[in-house]
């Protein structure tokens, strides 16, 4: 069964975030070459909750793909970077996802394979990127505030980050959610600031290329400094 990871990281030293962003330059080969791996992100956040055309220089997201459990398991096992990253990081956290729901493009290819839902009252996560067309700029970034809203009027929402590959045109956003059916009635049920978000990206026709994907959350774990939503869900 695939599996995937996201990985966030704060720093408080400007030395240990300048190699962080150094090491963006790097792209997917920032892991190197470990047995199992099939897609690897380095990726930036923007300042504040995430959802700024200014960046934060000091916190930074992995997202990566992986054949099976065992494989990405045993990498942030034993890989030297993700010590690094873990030692010096003021907070953060690492979430193994099964994805269960997927359509669009990543890079024009389609890198996740779902599996079947386990049918329980799990945690889940939700990725949505998408690469920005760049006549598109000004209008997408007038209406993130509209995104960022949704996000903190939602019930049921434990984690929300926007994060992306590149500034401005290769934007991410990552949450977590208490349950399946808590994110469907925020997402699907009477929130106006979501569905006016949805129609105006149909409208308007933003995105050049867009995915959006739904996990299980599998296991998760919080680093450094306590988050007040997620503590309550998962251990440290």
């Amino acid at each position: 069964m695939q599996v995937c990871a996201y990985s966030e990281y704060r720093f408080s030293k400007f030395s240990h975030a300048f190699t962080a962003l150094r090491n963006m330059g790097l792209g997917g080969k920032i892991f190197g070459t470990p047995d199992g791996l099939e897609l690897a992100k380095p990726m930036g956040a923007g300042s504040g909750n995430g959802f700024s055309i200014f960046p934060d220089f000091k916190r930074f997201a992995f997202f990566s793909v992986w054949e099976n459990r065992s494989a990405a398991e045993q990498f942030f096992a034993e890989s030297k970077l993700i010590h690094t990253y873990t030692e010096r990081a003021r907070s953060g956290l690492h979430a193994l996802l099964k994805p269960v729901r997927v359509h669009g493009l990543w890079g024009g290819g389609s890198p996740l394979r779902p599996s079947e839902p386990s049918g329980g009252t799990v945690p889940v996560a939700v990725l949505t990127r998408a690469t920005i067309r760049p006549r598109k700029l000004p209008d997408f970034w007038m209406n993130v505030p509209d995104v960022s809203s949704f996000m903190a009027d939602a019930d049921g929402v434990l984690y929300k980050l926007g994060v992306g590959e590149y500034p401005l045109f290769m934007q991410a956003t990552f949450s977590i959610w208490e349950s399946a059916e808590l994110l469907n009635r925020a997402a699907y049920g009477k929130n106006k600031a979501h569905a006016e978000v949805v129609r105006k990206t149909r409208e308007r026709d933003w995105y050049a290329e867009e995915m959006f994907a739904r996990f299980e959350v599998l296991d998760l774990k919080t680093l450094g400094e306590p988050h007040v939503g997620l503590s309550r869900h998962f251990s440290g």
